[in-house]
């Protein structure tokens, strides 16, 4: 809320601005999130990340919190709940990052997703075990274990999967009768 308050008023921009400067931060605008475009909840949480001392700064200015109704210091975050966006935070990037792999690539074929759902899912399910983490952390992983799976599951499905499979056991198969056969042969010349 507070990156949509603050990307929609020039004034408050520029009082940014000023609280970056004044923390030595790269003067960064913040950025709204769009609920139809994918990927901005985690670009708007990087980016309240890197801006983190000048937002908790610019929520305590006077001027921006004399009208309650307007207030911005309802938008302020404790320590916890900063802490918690920062071990969200590379779940997100995890996301994002195959999300933008697997878009830009045209087609993603299958060889290279299957392992990507791998990792993916062994990250995962690091970030459920760690009982070092906000239990709502660890639940986003939770849920994203499961969306995965769901979407991993489909490749089961595709022809493609079936017909590399296939390839891959008559290959698996063919090379295990000519091990068999080999020691089998050397066996016998001796």
């Amino acid at each position: 809320k507070l990156g949509q308050h603050i990307f929609n008023n020039g004034a408050i921009q520029a009082d940014l601005a000023a609280e970056c400067e004044h923390f030595d931060i790269e003067i960064q605008a913040m950025i709204r999130a769009v609920v139809t475009r994918w990927l901005t909840h985690g670009t708007v949480l990087r980016r309240a990340l890197e801006l983190w001392p000048a937002l908790d700064a610019f929520c305590d200015l006077d001027q921006w919190n004399e009208i309650k109704k307007k207030a911005v210091h309802k938008y302020k975050l404790d320590d916890d709940e900063w802490t918690f966006l920062e071990q969200l935070k590379p779940i997100l990037l995890m996301l994002a990052s195959a999300t933008l792999q697997m878009s830009q690539s045209g087609v993603p074929l299958i060889h290279e997703v299957i392992p990507m759902f791998d990792e993916m899912i062994s990250q995962l399910e690091d970030v459920i075990t760690d009982i070092k983490l906000f239990p709502g952390v660890r639940a986003t992983a939770i849920r994203a274990r499961a969306v995965l799976c769901k979407y991993y599951s489909k490749t089961d499905d595709s022809y493609m999967y079936r017909m590399a499979m296939s390839k891959i056991l008559f290959s698996i198969v063919r090379f295990y009768i000519n091990l068999v056969s080999l020691s089998d042969a050397s066996f016998i010349q001796d």
